[in-house]
C-alpha cells in the first residue's frame, strides 16, 4: 500500500462507510479543517500528511512496490504535493531509499 495517499472518489468512500455522501463530505471537511486530511474531490486523491509519521514503510523494497498505486493516483497539485513529501522522507532516509522511491514513483509534472 501506498502510504498515505490514493485515488479515491467521495461516493467510493461513502458506499464503503455505508454513509450518505453528505456525511462523508461533512466529514471530511472537518478532518480537512482539523488538517488530519488533505482532499483534492475533483481528481478523487487523498492525502494523509502524517501518514509516514504513523505508518512508515519497513525498508526501500516496500517504497519500490508503491509503484503500480503511485500510478494509480490521478496527476494533480495534491499528488505533487505528496510527491515531495515523500520524495524528501526517503532522501532523509538514504540512498537506497530515495533509489526505490525514483525508481517507482515518478515525478508528477
Amino acid at each position: 500500500m501506498l502510504t498515505g495517499i490514493l485515488s479515491v472518489a467521495i461516493g467510493t468512500i461513502a458506499h464503503k462507510l455505508r454513509w450518505s455522501e453528505e456525511k462523508t463530505r461533512s466529514t471530511m471537511s472537518e478532518l480537512v479543517a482539523d488538517g488530519a486530511v488533505l482532499f483534492d474531490e475533483d481528481a478523487g486523491v487523498v492525502w494523509l500528511p502524517n501518514a509516514l509519521e504513523h505508518n512508515p514503510p519497513a525498508n526501500p523494497n516496500i517504497v519500490r512496490g508503491w509503484e503500480d498505486k503511485w500510478n494509480e493516483v490521478p496527476r494533480c497539485s495534491l499528488k505533487a504535493a505528496a510527491y515531495q513529501v515523500l520524495r524528501a522522507w526517503c532522501a532523509e532516509k538514504g540512498g537506497q531509499w530515495l533509489a526505490a522511491f525514483d525508481a517507482g514513483c515518478g515525478h508528477p509534472s
